[in-house]
């Protein structure tokens, strides 16, 4: 029996991480523990093998290169003679099974030499293993034949090789929707992580056809190092000095993450992010700067540096080692090349200065042609120093503005590529340079479900999805028809650049960047109004989505208040932009088709009475002839006559013409119409929301006989039918029907049509809303990972209306999501005898905060005794949920 040594102890590991700089002791414990493994492998092999058997036992991959992990695999070939491999078939059996006996993933292939050449040949994988190949024990000559043969063949060639895993590469960034910024990345796979590392790593050693491991060495002198491409000039010794740091770095991370879960994992996952944190004896500042986000951003920074490394090696083997003579290029001007849709310098040795660096990616932006940039003017970027320039920190007490402001305006200015420009000024350091305060914010992460990326890696798309709303699209007619008035694209750009920058300092984000913003604007020469417009739409940037998202928009008075704050025509335009680009920047389930209606409701009806003035308010009776004449237009040529219409609408609520579009009086009416008798119509009817920048996004309409409990049906149903209410509209006819819309969002995976979907969400509706006795069922479902990481207490409030109506009482509800939470809350309510008279669902990430709009039997508000009450049952629903997700945990764990 052999007995492997106990695995390197996490505490050797955690007492070095706060220093964060302890490359040796990182490279010794994966050298240690792959000499350790090596040892107990050849004495298993001693003890199965006789010395002259034509065997060979080879570590390739990362065991090849002396990297050992805690957890990770341990990659073996046996080499055999395929004249004797019967005689050894039995030993080799019984090797197998005794080196399982270590307890260790160990991955073990057994092949002939011409084996290993015929598969090297068919696949990259192991053709990249055979890379760092090194021979650990038996026939030398049968390692040595291997390694002949791969020299002499004629497949995966340098340049076939690096074309091949150049393309790996982007398939594998393309699982991870081509970013590393996530917040649980993936520190082995994704964008800056380590086999990016490995990437350029294996490309080097094909292109001097050099192996990490070697035949009868040791693992501590291997041929090849970072060091090694330096000498041979393929990278400067800056680049190799902070290729060594980036690889440090990420095995630090990794060897600490396996030692902690104490078995393979490769992501940096909430579950385990807070105990790396206290791992490497980082503590709260404040609640901005909490330990688990200062742990983040080291990872994150660490990560972008891999990115620019790999990008900007990678370009250069492909740009001077692997191009054809006629693929060389034409020289722009003295200063610029194109060559196959590449944009470079074209002298690899100028050092650029800010103004000249900004001037570069100006005639990029400038160039059709141009797809891409290339390895010289990475580096330079890179490279770019402020030394002997006055940068925005100095600007406004020396009374000058800096020589590549002018530069910096007129990029934004360009009527294409402002965000990819903008995103390579940021990759390559130069963003941060000029602007500070980005730099301040680079990799950080927010601890929580609703941002899904890094502040500046946000920030870059947030400028990505606002510069693609110039394009035509029917799915964001609107806001094309809005970005075409646009006089000064640039301010909008820059707010968009500065609405997120101060998060992280304490105090209200908005504010401190709307400061930010107005002082660093005047510092590179934009006049005092427009840095007004800047500084004023970094303040409000959240304003317009948490109006149309919390409050009654189809209220005048809601509309009102806005419009008093938003004051003019050209702030709205700007506004609306920005909350768009903003929502669809923030994580990719976050926009949808009810999002993109709220915020265009939102922005006509602002537009309407800054048109027609506040101080002309329109008056109901106006508002309510105004919408009947807009759906009449829209079902004209659709019903025969206005007559039909106005009499199903003699027994729609009174509010209805307040509360809804001319669309959704549209739909209702011609539901309506559809029925047989008018005065019976039983509709339930769902709708797909198109065409509004949203997917998934359907429209309920329910009329029924009113009863208790509809609402608590309705919402247990499209629970267990994964349809999420984003909001609800309940009322009642004076002929005792119900008159209910719901906004949904479908929450599969889309895999039926939007046609096929309503109608089995009709069907099971129909099923439940015609029992005899409805008995709402609540479907149990255990919390998500992530959302038993993210649990607060949660916050009940009551209020009366804002216009001091008495008909209802205003529930506001502030708690952690969990599967089913509206379907549990509106039962909650049905066992009060309560009614739900209107409600607004909005989910941020792991946090709901909803409002009801509830009265008692009596259709009148609620007194205070029944307030008390209801609080209780509520708080006992909401920590019974809580405790039973907490209890399932427990018992999983």
């Amino acid at each position: 029996m052999i007995e492997i040594k106990s695995s390197l102890p996490l505490d050797r590991v955690n007492s070095a991480m706060p220093q964060f700089n302890f490359e040796q002791s990182v490279r010794s414990e994966l050298l240690a523990r792959a000499l350790s493994v090596e040892q107990l492998l050849v004495e298993a092999w001693r003890q199965c093998f006789v010395p002259s058997a034509p065997l060979a036992l080879l570590a390739v991959g990362g065991f090849g290169r002396a990297e050992l992990f805690l957890h990770s695999d341990v990659d073996l070939l046996i080499l055999t003679d395929p004249k004797h491999a019967k005689l050894h078939a039995a030993q080799i059996a019984h090797f197998q099974a005794l080196i399982w006996q270590l307890k260790l993933d160990i991955a073990l292939s057994v092949r002939s030499v011409e084996e290993s050449i015929r598969f090297a040949g068919e696949d990259l994988n192991f053709m990249t293993s055979l890379l760092d190949l090194r021979l650990l024990t038996g026939d030398s000559k049968l390692a040595g034949a291997l390694l002949e043969k791969l020299q002499r063949t004629r497949f995966w060639n340098a340049k076939d090789f690096f074309a091949a895993k150049l393309q790996e590469q982007l398939n594998r960034h393309l699982k991870f929707a081509d970013t590393g910024y996530n917040n649980e990345p993936n520190l082995k796979e994704g964008p800056g992580g380590l086999r990016d590392l490995h990437t350029v790593r294996w490309v080097a050693q094909r292109y001097l056809s050099l192996r990490s491991g070697a035949l009868n060495q040791a693992a501590t002198a291997s041929p090849f190092s970072w060091r090694t491409l330096s000498e041979a000039n393929l990278i400067t010794e800056n680049e190799c000095h902070a290729l060594q740091i980036a690889e440090r770095d990420l095995n630090l991370f990794r060897q600490a993450l396996h030692g902690l879960v104490k078995r393979k994992e490769e992501r940096l996952l909430f579950d385990h992010q807070i105990q790396l944190a206290e791992a490497f004896g980082l503590t709260d500042i404040d609640f901005a700067n909490r330990a688990v986000e200062q742990l983040m951003q080291r990872y994150f920074r660490a990560a972008r540096r891999v990115v620019q490394l790999n990008n900007m090696l990678l370009a250069r083997f492909a740009q001077r080692h692997f191009r054809e003579r006629d693929e060389r290029g034409t020289r722009i001007d003295q200063d610029w090349i194109l060559a196959q849709g590449i944009f470079d310098l074209a002298n690899a040795d100028l050092a650029l200065t800010a103004e000249n660096a900004l001037a570069s990616l100006l005639r990029w932006q400038q160039l059709p042609n141009a797809t891409s940039v290339g390895c010289n003017l990475l580096q330079a970027l890179s490279g770019v120093q402020l030394e002997g320039e006055l940068d925005s920190q100095t600007v406004l007490s020396a009374g000058h503005t800096p020589v590549w402001a002018a530069n910096f305006l007129q990029l934004l200015s360009a009527p294409r590529r402002v965000a990819s420009a903008l995103a390579i000024a940021a990759d390559y350091g130069l963003l941060g340079k000029l602007l500070p305060a980005f730099e301040r914010i680079t990799g950080r992460m927010q601890y929580d479900l609703f941002h899904a990326y890094t502040v500046d890696q946000h920030t870059l798309f947030v400028l990505k999805k606002l510069e693609s709303l110039r394009i035509p699209d029917p799915e964001f007619a609107l806001a094309n028809e809005v970005w075409a008035r646009i006089r000064h694209p640039h301010l909008l750009f820059l707010a968009a650049l500065f609405h997120d920058l101060a998060k992280g300092r304490g105090g209200d984000h908005s504010e401190l960047g709307a400061v930010d913003a107005r002082s660093w604007c005047q510092s590179i020469g934009v006049s005092e109004t427009q840095a007004d417009l800047v500084a004023w739409l970094v303040a409000q940037h959240l304003t317009m989505s948490t109006t149309a998202q919390k409050r009654d928009i189809q209220d005048p008075e809601v509309v009102r208040q806005f419009v008093e704050l938003v004051a003019d025509r050209e702030r709205l335009d700007h506004l609306y932009l920005l909350t768009v680009a903003d929502i669809r920047g923030t994580n990719p389930k976050l926009w949808n088709g009810w999002k993109a209606r709220l915020l265009e409701d939102l922005y006509r009806a602002a537009r309407f009475t800054l048109r027609r003035g506040s101080e002309n308010p329109v008056h109901a009776s106006e508002r309510i002839e105004a919408a009947k004449e807009q759906a009449l237009q829209l079902l004209q040529g659709e019903i025969a006559g206005r007559a039909p219409v106005l009499q199903v609408w003699q027994d729609f609520p009174p509010s209805s013409f307040l509360r809804y579009s001319a669309d959704e009086l549209r739909f209702q009416t011609q539901a309506i119409l559809a029925a047989k008798r008018i005065d019976q119509a039983q509709v339930i009817l769902l709708r797909p929301i198109t065409g509004m920048g949203g997917v998934g996004a359907f429209e309920l309409f329910v009329r029924i006989p009113d009863r208790a409990g509809i609402f608590a049906t309705i919402t247990a149903t499209l629970d267990r039918l994964q349809m999420g209410v984003l909001g609800a509209r309940i009322g009642s006819t004076a002929s005792g029907y119900t008159h209910d819309s719901f906004q949904l969002q479908d929450l599969r995976a889309n895999l039926e049509s939007p046609r096929e979907r309503a109608g089995e969400v009709q069907m099971q509706l129909r099923l439940s809303l015609e029992a005899t006795e409805l008995k709402p069922k609540i479907v149990k479902r255990v919390a998500t990972r992530q959302q038993k990481h993210f649990q607060f207490p949660a916050q009940i409030e009551f209020s009366a209306p804002e216009h001091g109506a008495q008909d209802h009482t205003v529930l506001a509800l502030t708690c952690p999501d969990s599967f089913g939470l509206l379907a549990k809350l509106a039962l909650c309510l049905y066992e009060q005898n309560l009614r739900v008279e209107g409600a607004r669902i909005a989910t941020f990430g792991e946090r709901v905060e909803d409002i009801f709009l509830i009265s008692d039997q009596h259709d009148a508000s609620l007194p205070e005794p029944l307030i008390e009450t209801l609080r209780t049952a509520l708080i006992a629903c909401l920590e019974g949920e809580q405790g039973n997700d907490a209890a399932r945990s427990s018992r999983q764990g």
